[in-house]
């Protein structure tokens, strides 16, 4: 972004109700990270950066190509993305007569995620959280079934010769809302009429729902901002936040220094904590920051290697069925109804997927889903008490789960020795290959870590440790 369009940007938002403190901090470019903001003088904590008005939040029911549609037409969009991909496509279209034209020219039309990878740089992927999670296929589906027959029956609105309605495009404002989108609660956005107060008591149960929606919503300058595990700054606060901290008044969010930023410094927001399989999926990046000593210390030197670097957030999920698939290559063929009835069961109250991280490199709950599987009595006890074993490791368990962690681990293209070359090698290697394998070496190192603390505590169990199972 430019100082034009950056001025461009400011200028809009002020024009429709908003502010920008312009003294406090400039957009620009950020070595590595796309446009940013950096403060440009020292920022106290609880310093108001910018508002927006809830008119100026780019929804799909905010945009006026809602009310060109008929209800059915609309409503055969779903309640996912389509809507507002519709919409971004629609005000894009419109150009100057949309009142997010500068705020949609300020964002990007070319992304460095997986969606935009070649079938060579997405075999990297092979074996990671991202692998199937790309949603190439389903996207090119979504387009062709439900958004293109509108497209089609309306040409007065969406004409076939403008690029802003293609598949392309389609796929463009699609990335945009992944990277870019914040979900904030419907009821504080205008999108929920609140004003039927007669309302039967029957519909209580419909309100409360309502209350508990959300909706995904773009915000202009909000989504400039960059962020970083563990190094957050600023935060969004919605009207309700900010006047109770009596920080700012009026209807809309405001952006909000949560602690002290030095002049120099890049104002990043706050996202949840996400490995960077999520990272690279959503935003097309991958955080590489030193890992804390507690992290180091679950891993070998090999595993460590000259790059004591990573994401601390990363974590690899078990899937049931494979734990299933082990669990039967061990009993026989001839006791898979019989782990199906088990499995069915389970799945009455618990998940079927199993997250491993530094944090918890063993999930106690994947160890209870095992003993339920090979163990009889405690097959019988949770199916007529409902009561759950106790996730113990004994030498049973452990063989089971080092097959596991080994199935899952089996699944990448390369070694974690391999792909520790990778990263460390002099030239760099291209960018792609170099974010797929920091992936690969997080999950690696995440499988790692489990099968230390499998051999931990079932060395601890044989001694006699707390929990030790009976004979």
């Amino acid at each position: 972004m430019n100082e034009a369009e950056s001025s461009q940007l400011v200028n809009e938002i002020n024009d429709h109700g908003g502010w920008v403190n312009t003294s406090l901090f400039r957009l620009g470019p950020i070595d590595g990270m796309g446009t940013g903001a950096v403060a440009i003088v020292d920022i106290p904590e609880q310093t108001p950066l910018f508002h927006l008005p809830l008119d100026q939040l780019l929804m799909s029911h905010s945009s006026d190509i809602k009310n060109r549609l008929s209800s059915s037409e609309w409503d055969g969009l779903g309640q996912g993305w389509i809507p507002l991909i519709l919409a971004m496509m629609w005000e894009t279209h419109i150009g100057e007569e949309s009142r997010w034209q500068a705020y949609l020219s300020s964002m990007p039309v070319t992304f460095e995620t997986p969606m935009f990878w070649d079938e060579d740089a997405r075999r990297e992927l092979q074996g990671t959280e991202i692998e199937n999670t790309i949603g190439r296929e389903e996207a090119d589906n979504d387009y062709r079934t439900i958004l293109r027959p509108v497209l089609e029956r309306h040409p007065e609105l969406f004409p076939s010769s403008s690029n802003h309605f293609t598949l392309e495009a389609y796929h463009m404002h699609g990335s945009r809302i992944l990277s870019r989108s914040f979900t904030i609660p419907a009821i504080l956005t205008g999108a929920l009429d609140n004003d039927d107060d007669d309302e039967d008591d029957d519909d209580d149960d419909d309100d409360d729902d309502e209350e508990d929606a959300n909706e995904v919503a773009m915000i202009p300058m909000a989504d400039m901002l960059n962020a970083v595990t563990g190094l957050d700054n600023a935060r969004l606060f919605s009207h309700e936040e900010a006047t109770a901290q009596s920080v700012v008044k009026g209807k809309g969010y405001t952006m909000i220094s949560t602690s002290a930023i030095k002049a120099g410094e890049q104002i990043l927001n706050t996202y949840d904590v996400v490995p960077n399989s999520g990272l690279l999926r959503k935003y097309g990046h991958v955080d590489t920051l030193p890992l804390p000593a507690k992290i180091l210390s679950l891993l070998s030197d090999e595993e460590i290697g000259q790059w004591p670097l990573g994401n601390p957030a990363d974590e690899v999920s078990i899937a049931g069925d494979l734990v299933v698939e082990i669990v039967t290559q061990r009993a026989g063929t001839g006791k898979s109804a019989e782990y199906q009835a088990r499995v069915d069961r389970w799945l009455d109250e618990q998940d079927d997927t199993f997250v491993l991280s530094f944090t918890t490199p063993i999930e106690p709950q994947l160890i209870v889903f095992i003993r339920i599987l090979i163990f009889d009595s405690e097959w019988q006890r949770f199916l007529k008490k409902g009561k759950l074993p106790l996730p113990v490791i004994d030498d049973s368990v452990a063989k089971l789960l080092f097959d596991i962690l080994d199935a899952r681990s089996s699944r990448y293209l390369h070694s974690l020795k391999d792909d520790l070359i990778l990263v460390t090698a002099i030239p760099p290697v291209e960018r792609r290959q170099y974010m797929s394998a920091v992936v690969r070496i997080g999950e690696r190192r995440v499988i790692a870590a489990a099968r230390r603390t499998v051999r931990a505590q079932t060395t601890m169990q044989g001694a006699g440790g707390v929990g030790k199972k009976k004979s």
